[in-house]
Parts: C-alpha cells; sequence; structure tokens
C-alpha cells in the first residue's frame, strides 16, 4: 500500500533497526511540501539518524543565504 510522506520506509539497516525515510520524503521535506504533523515526524527522525540526515538534499547557495539572512537567534 502507498504511503505517505511522514511515514517511514521499510527497515534498511537491520544493524540499528532504524526504519530509514524514502527520497520521496526527504525531497519533500526539503522542499517545504509537508504538512505540519508529516514535517515533525520527518524532522524528529532527522535528528536520530545519521544514515538519513546525509541523504537530505545540500541546499541551494540561495536557500542557505535566504536562511542565514531570516534567522533569528
Amino acid at each position: 500500500p502507498p504511503r505517505s510522506a511522514g511515514e517511514s520506509a521499510e527497515v534498511d539497516c537491520q544493524m540499528t533497526n532504524i526504519k530509514h525515510l524514502t527520497n520521496n520524503q526527504l525531497t519533500a521535506y526539503y522542499d517545504g511540501l509537508l504538512d505540519e504533523h508529516e514535517s515533525h515526524t520527518v524532522g524528529k527522525h532527522l535528528l536520530k539518524c545519521p544514515e538519513c540526515r546525509k541523504r537530505l538534499p545540500l541546499p541551494s547557495v540561495e536557500k542557505f543565504l535566504s536562511a542565514l539572512l531570516t534567522d533569528d537567534e
């Protein structure tokens, strides 16, 4: 059955027992296309999973600079 963007893919790494995110989930998260709940779920997963963080697309120069200029911290 099809998965929503917030659901994890099948277990990719049997040693860690972590269900990794799909490429579609990572791209949708990166592009800001997920609803608030899905974005929160994917973000929490990324905090715990270095494997999926490695697969997250790198920001464009424009997106990176925009994030720097709008950072409130």
